[in-house]
């Protein structure tokens, strides 16, 4: 199996929207709903903070990594 990493990008957010709501558990627990918008995934993944990336094991999208460089809350990645 080949690991590899896919920027996310507008055209391929449709990829992380269904990754995300895919966990409707996680979702009522981190956002208290158990999908999110389309409008709240590029607020999310899609701004000049982070950097977002999908993970694919060969062709098959599996995650979504957001890196923040430093996160305002405590200062740290």
């Amino acid at each position: 199996m080949e690991i590899s990493f896919e920027e996310t990008m507008l055209d391929n957010l449709y990829i992380a929207v269904e990754i995300i709501n895919s966990n409707p558990l996680y979702n009522i627990i981190e956002n208290g709903r158990e999908t999110r918008t389309e409008n709240e995934i590029i607020g999310e993944f899609l701004h000049s903070n982070s950097f977002s990336f999908f993970v694919k094991a060969d062709e098959t999208y599996i995650w979504v990594i957001d890196y923040l460089m430093e996160n305002p809350k405590d200062q740290t990645p």
